[in-house]
Formats: C-alpha cells, structure tokens, sequence
C-alpha cells in the first residue's frame, strides 16, 4: 500500500540502515500514519534508544540467561503465574516455545534490574514486543522503556510514575474535556483504576490490535506523551455515551469496555 512505499523509500535513502535515519517532522508523521508490520522490529528499537544501548553491552542478554539460568525469586514466581494469562489464544502464546520466549525476556529483566523486578503488564509488552523482534531486542525495549522513556517508578509496586501521570491526565481532562470530567465526578467515578490498565499496556488490552499497534509506533517515536493524547481522544469519541450514563456503574462500563 501507498504507506509502505513511503517507508520503503525512506529506508532506501539510508541503505536500509534504521539508525541514520533523520529524526525530523516528515519522520513523526510517517509514524503517526503507521508503520508496516515487517519494519516495527528495525525500527521500534531505534526509535526508542534501545539499540544505542544494545551495541553499548551485546552480551548483557546471553549473559543473564547463562548466570540466572534455573534460579528462583519472587519476581520469577510472579512471572510463572502470569505467563499462561498472556494471550492465551494467540498462536505464538499457546504454544510453550512462544511462553518460554516471554518467560526468558520477562526472567533476564527481572534479575537485571532487581529493584524493578516483575509488574504486571510487562508481560503484554513483552509478549507485543516478541511479535516483531528477537529475544535480545525485545530485552533491550523493555529495559530502555523502563529505565529512560517513562517517568521513574512507572513499574513498581508503588507505581509512583504511574500516579503522577494519572494526576497530570486528571489536569488535562479538567481543559481539555471538562464536560466529562465533571460528569465523572458527578457520578462519583475516579478514571484512575481504568486509565492506570491504559498506560501501563500501551493501550494494547483497551484497543483493536491494530489500533493498538498503530498508538506503539507513535508512542516509539513520540515518547509518553502519546499515551495522554490517546486517552483523551478515546474519551471525546465516548463522550456522547459517557454524558448519557445515570451512575457509576454505566459510566465504568462505558469507559472500561470502550471502544
């Protein structure tokens, strides 16, 4: 399709070479259109800085798997009790070589970086991320997502970067879409507990797949801001439904299974 000629021609300019590309405005909104699924691998870690990091450490991966192979945590616990909850019905994932892709990412991150260890939703990122890319790169995005694109803390058991960022969507929708926010107040419904599940899955369990898709490869590029920008447009396209609700129990309903 006419998208994937563009990126074609865009990565033909740089001998298919992801890392010269020029971080400019025609860039974004190529991002913004979409990116075809068979370069969401190259360019996904490029865009996000994991690659910069990868050529600085190429044996961390291989490295983690060799040193923590067999042993056990809490962390590790946690992510056994997940792994079958992650999109149990796709293909990938209903097969024990596709867990055991996750459960190695999830497992080297969390003996990586023990102050982190394992959150909840890391396993659907990684499990997004395992579609599009190796093993080692889909470390590599987490580790850089964790450590440098969202705010401190985002993936902690007390979700300290999530809760500010949760406060800062509060403020924009009190701007931005202040019909609904003093409906949601009115109504006595926080939006915190559903936009919390937004945020730390990149939308990937409140989106249609490609939706979804198409909100990471912004995301990559753009940075956490995206994630505010969605859930306020997810919001104006509900808002006729949301005005409509008489209580908290249809306004969670209409919020919780949108779109």
């Amino acid at each position: 399709n006419r998208q994937r000629k563009r990126w074609t021609a865009v990565l033909r300019k740089v001998g298919g070479r992801a890392t010269e590309l020029t971080m400019d405005k025609h860039l974004k909104w190529l991002c913004r259109h979409g990116i075809p699924p068979e370069y969401r691998g190259r360019l996904w870690p490029v865009f996000c800085g994991a690659r910069r990091r990868q050529m600085n450490d190429m044996l961390l991966y291989s490295n983690l798997l060799n040193v923590f192979e067999g042993q056990v945590s809490e962390a590790t616990r946690e992510i056994e009790k997940d792994l079958d909850r992650t999109f149990p019905m796709h293909s990938v994932y209903g097969t024990e070589k596709g867990v055991a892709s996750l459960r190695r990412v999830l497992v080297s991150y969390s003996w990586m970086n023990p102050r982190v260890g394992y959150c909840q939703s890391m396993n659907f990122l990684v499990a997004v991320l395992l579609l599009f890319m190796s093993e080692e790169d889909a470390f590599w995005v987490l580790t850089t997502l964790v450590d440098e694109v969202l705010p401190d803390g985002y993936y902690s058991s007390e979700m300290e970067g999530v809760v500010t960022d949760q406060c800062v969507l509060k403020d924009l929708m009190r701007r931005k879409v202040p019909k609904i926010y003093r409906h949601l107040q009115s109504v006595g419904l926080d939006i915190a507990p559903i936009s919390t599940k937004w945020f730390l899955s990149f939308f990937v369990n409140a989106l249609p797949v490609e939706g979804a898709l198409r909100v990471w490869d912004a995301f990559f590029f753009e940075g956490s801001k995206i994630l505010f920008r969605v859930a306020l447009t997810l919001l104006k396209m509900f808002e006729r439904d949301i005005l409509q609700t008489q209580d908290y129990s249809e306004a969670y309903c209409v919020l919780a299974q949108s779109p």
